[in-house]
């Protein structure tokens, strides 16, 4: 009886340890979208989503990047505030971190959302929540 919960304990351990060991990777991963959106390639930023992701939503990522670009700015500061993984057979690991962000012209909420495809992290998708960008830039 205890040997069975002691397992079970152990491997809730270790696989916790796997996905946290990953939000460095994340972290990098965030990193080069943020250079890439200040270098205002948001192609690249694109084609770090995955096949599925693309087929149904590039036209309004790429939409939802230029008005961000346009009204927000680049992306001064960034760091993030939250972190969490899933992991399962059949769906694979998915990690989702969100960042508080500084714009030129306002501040903002991002979350990511990561699927780890073939050792890769494959972008699934981005949510902005900005004052500024509803409101057209220089939140008060």
């Amino acid at each position: 009886m205890y040997i069975r919960a002691f397992a079970v304990c152990w491997m809730a351990l270790v696989v916790s340890a796997c996905g946290f060991q990953d939000v460095g990777i994340v972290d990098t991963e965030v990193d080069s979208i943020f250079a890439n959106y200040n270098a205002k390639d948001i192609e690249k930023i694109l084609n770090r989503h995955s096949s599925a992701w693309k087929e149904n939503h590039i036209a309004t990522a790429r939409a939802l990047l230029g008005k961000m670009r346009s009204t927000l700015g680049d992306a001064l500061e960034w760091s993030r505030t939250g972190y969490n993984f899933k992991s399962s057979i059949r769906a694979g690991t998915t990690y989702v971190a969100t960042y508080a962000v500084k714009f030129e012209h306002g501040d903002g909420g991002l979350r990511f959302t990561f699927l780890k495809e073939d050792d890769q992290l494959k972008l699934q998708g981005f949510n902005v929540n900005s004052t500024a960008l509803v409101l057209g830039g220089n939140e008060t």
